[in-house]
C-alpha cells in the first residue's frame, strides 16, 4: 500500500519533557554507577597500552567518564566554582577509597585524570552550548528542557 502525498502526517511541535528529564537522568546515573563501578569493583576491559611507562588507557578512561560526568550535570546546574567543588571532591573521595581496598591502589595520576576530565567536560558544555541571554541554566540541552516545561504549563 502506497503512502498518500495528500496526507499530512502528525508531526510532534515539542519533546515531552518528562521524558528528555527521564532520559537525562538515566544517562547521569549511568555514568556515576560506571564511575563508582570502575573505580571500586570492577576492572575495565580496556587493552593495556603504556607510554613512557604510564598506563594511558586508564587514563583514558578517567577523562572519558569524568567529562561525560561533568557535562551532564551542567544540564541541572550552571557550571560553577560550587559544580567543579563537589564532582572534583567526588573524584578525589573515590580515589581515597581505594586506599582502603586491597586490590586498589589510589594514584594522583588517576586524580589528575579525572579532574582534567571534569575541566574537559565543562569546557566542551561552554564552548558547544549555546546559551540564551534570558536562560540560566547551562546548556543548551538544559535550556530546552526549560521551555518545554514552561511551554507545559
Amino acid at each position: 500500500m502506497r503512502p498518500n502525498p495528500d496526507r499530512e502526517i502528525p508531526q510532534p511541535d515539542r519533546i515531552e519533557p518528562d521524558a528528555v528529564r527521564t532520559a537525562i537522568v538515566v544517562a547521569f546515573g549511568f555514568v556515576i554507577a560506571s564511575i563508582v563501578w570502575f573505580g571500586l569493583v570492577g576492572h575495565a576491559p580496556v587493552p593495556m597500552v603504556t607510554v613512557i611507562g604510564i598506563r594511558v588507557d586508564d587514563l583514558v578512561c578517567h577523562i572519558v567518564s569524568f567529562a561525560c560526568l561533568s557535562f551532564l550535570a551542567t544540564v541541572f546546574w550552571r557550571p560553577s566554582l560550587r559544580l567543579v567543588l563537589v564532582l572534583g571532591g567526588g573524584a578525589a573521595a573515590l580515589e581515597g577509597l581505594q586506599c582502603f581496598l586491597p586490590d586498589r591502589v589510589a594514584s594522583l595520576l588517576d586524580l589528575s585524570a579525572s579532574l582534567t576530565g571534569i575541566a574537559g567536560g565543562l569546557w566542551i558544555q561552554v564552548t558547544v552550548g549555546f546559551h540564551a541571554p534570558d536562560c540560566k541554566t547551562g546548556s543548551a540541552i538544559a535550556r530546552a528542557y526549560h521551555q518545554a516545561m514552561h511551554r507545559r504549563k
